[in-house]
């Protein structure tokens, strides 16, 4: 009896545990996914509510009501107006999606506790921890009503069902066990996944005894250094479909045709987690292919800025060479103008030369026809000359042959005389013979010197003309110099802003990449719980939903009443915000626990978190 009892139960509550129904279509129905992030403790810190207005009837203006703060669109560039708590979307026959922020409270909060070896510790004291550890996940269902149930008034609660679960390093921890779930140990790692039923039990009117509806999940490790991964909770209250449902309740000989309906949603749930699976590894498989390019762009970066540094190095020593140049450049016009005046002044002591050697000219003409005639004064012929000596013999015989010794001394001094004139003459005569050799000589040199100074004149007169043209192409050198100064010295500017550009794109590609390697390693993890929630629901669905639809059977009518209430509440509970009046929707709600690691593990998870959101807000920009 005890066991048909049981069976009855558990046959309630599955049927009231059914997932993921499709609406009825309205005129435009209203999807909320409420994401909540946890403390360790599991106290909410943020809230952040995604909506997405399902305009079937392809309206161009929708009115919707919302108390949510600082909404913005997400998916499109429809514009909205907010008066209070109305807002009208511009929607031109499109879908709206858009997120918002709040405060209120969560239909379900979450109490995160722990022990070591037996004794409550504080989530900070535990971390690194060696010991027997036990998390608690205490679920309190704060959607409470007073309902009629059979002519009396109890207290039931809006259902909701709480799937959660979470990785565990199998190198630290081992003998690892969850209540009320499931595990999948792959060798490194061990996810667990448990349900609980906050309110249920109370809302059946059942005891433990009969069927145990935990509102609490627990894990229990033997760990040597712990830490704990982000849990993340799936909240939904719409476990049936309509409200036609609540009418089949009443109809127990018809309860059997809505196994196969759970189950088929069951089939459809596990094909949905297949999917998303599948979608996951693609994605990451693309992501690591990304992340590799990436890390071969920064290294091409890294190369380029260094080669660049050398390239800049170069311009630098061209700019002070073109400093040096404009210098020298200077030097060399000054030059060649001295030059050029230097010439003009020996071109003028050149022509002075030219004319003293006419002069020159002139006085040895004059010397040579007074020689002429000199050498024709003092000119004998041979006669004159015989003469001479025989005068100077007879003078000679004379003085020997007196014997008055005063005449014999005159005619020795007249012999002497003449002898000393006819030699001085013959002297005279020798040097006037090479006065006039000399003059010819003179006359010869100065006729070269006459040459060598117009062959000067003319080698002047170019070197003049050759000395102004390089005046003017050291005049345009140096001008040419300044140009290309103040040309390198931009050229030295640009590079340096050059550089600078480079080395804030290498920095930044650099910190892109280190992004986007975070980004990788989440989406590894994104893929391994997308696996993990299909080998998740492929066991519920293997080892819960078709066990239990197999051993349906008996009747159902202790607790119909009661289900039949908690599908009012249900199908009651369509929005976590504001709902337009005549508007249909629905709501879930997701989690994520902060994780318990070491304080730098934690910066470096939370930053992760954050560029993963800048990312994704960045991504759905784009869209």
């Amino acid at each position: 009896m005890k066991n048909n009892k049981m069976i009855k139960v558990i046959s309630g509550v599955t049927l009231v545990s059914t997932l993921c129904y499709t609406l009825p279509v309205m005129a435009y129905t209203k999807e909320e996914t409420v994401y909540s992030k946890l403390d360790a403790n599991g106290n909410s810190y943020e809230t952040i509510v995604s909506s997405h207005i399902k305009n079937e009837e392809g309206l161009d203006t929708i009115r919707d009501i919302s108390d949510l703060l600082n909404i913005e669109n997400t998916n499109g560039y429809e514009t909205f107006e907010k008066d209070g708590t109305q807002v009208v979307w511009n929607a031109n026959g499109k879908d709206i999606y858009y997120k918002g922020e709040t405060t209120k409270q969560l239909p379900i909060s979450c109490n995160i506790s722990y022990t070591l070896n037996g004794e409550e510790i504080s989530k900070d004291d535990i971390v690194g921890k060696s010991g027997k550890v036990k998390v608690t996940l205490q679920y309190t269902n704060n959607e409470k009503h007073i309902v009629n149930v059979n002519g009396r008034n109890v207290e039931m609660y809006t259902p909701f069902i709480v799937i959660a679960g979470t990785m565990i390093d199998n190198e630290i921890n081992k003998n690892i066990t969850i209540s009320n779930g499931k595990m999948i140990d792959d060798g490194s790692k061990t996810i667990v996944v448990g349900v609980a039923f906050p309110g249920m039990k109370e809302s059946l009117g059942i005891n433990k005894k009969d069927f145990d509806l935990p509102n609490k999940i627990e894990i229990e490790m033997d760990t040597t250094d712990f830490k704990l991964d982000t849990i993340a909770s799936f909240v939904t209250p719409k476990i049936i479909e309509n409200e036609e449902d609540l009418k089949e309740l009443n109809k127990l000989d018809e309860v059997y045709s809505k196994v196969s309906k759970l189950q088929s949603a069951s089939e459809e749930i596990l094909q949905g987690a297949k999917t998303l699976k599948e979608g996951t590894e693609e994605y990451s498989n693309k992501k690591q292919e990304f992340n590799l390019a990436m890390k071969q762009v920064s290294e091409g970066m890294t190369n380029a800025n260094n080669s660049y540094a050398q390239i800049d190095s170069g311009i630098s020593t061209l700019d002070k060479s073109g400093k040096a140049i404009g210098n020298g450049a200077k030097q060399i016009s000054d030059g060649a103008t001295q030059i050029s005046e230097n010439m003009s002044l020996v071109a003028t002591k050149i022509g002075e030369a030219k004319e003293g050697s006419k002069k020159l000219e002139e006085g040895e003409e004059k010397i040579s026809q007074g020689l002429s005639t000199i050498a024709k004064g003092i000119e004998i012929d041979e006669k004159t000359a015989q003469e001479l000596q025989s005068l100077i013999d007879a003078n000679n015989a004379m003085s020997m042959a007196e014997t008055d010794p005063t005449k014999s001394a005159i005619f020795k001094n007249n012999a002497q005389t003449l002898a000393k004139f006819q030699k001085q003459i013959s002297e005279l005569q020798g040097g006037i013979g090479s006065v006039q050799a000399g003059i010819k000589e003179i006359q010869v040199g100065n006729e070269n010197l006459t040459n060598g100074l117009e062959q000067l004149e003319e080698g002047t007169t170019t070197l003049a003309s050759k000395t102004e043209e390089l005046k003017q192409g050291a005049d345009t050198l140096y001008n040419g110099s300044l140009a290309l100064s103040n040309g390198t010295k931009k050229i030295s500017q640009g590079s340096n802003q050059i550089k600078q550009g480079l080395n804030t794109l290498d920095t930044s590609t650099t910190q892109l990449t280190l992004a986007d390697n975070q980004l990788t390693q989440a989406t590894t993890t994104i893929k391994e719980g997308a696996n993990t929630l299909y080998e998740g629901i492929l066991k519920f669905n293997n080892e819960g939903i078709k066990p239990i639809c197999n051993a349906l059977g008996g009747n159902l009518k202790d607790v119909t009443k009661r289900i039949n209430k908690l599908g009012e509440l249900s199908l009651e509970y369509k929005n976590y915000t504001m709902l337009e009046e005549g508007e249909e929707g629905s709501v879930q709600f997701i989690l994520l626990s902060d994780s318990i690691k070491k304080e730098s593990k934690q910066k470096e998870d939370k930053q992760d978190a954050i560029l993963n959101s800048e990312n994704e807000k960045e991504k759905k920009e784009e869209e």
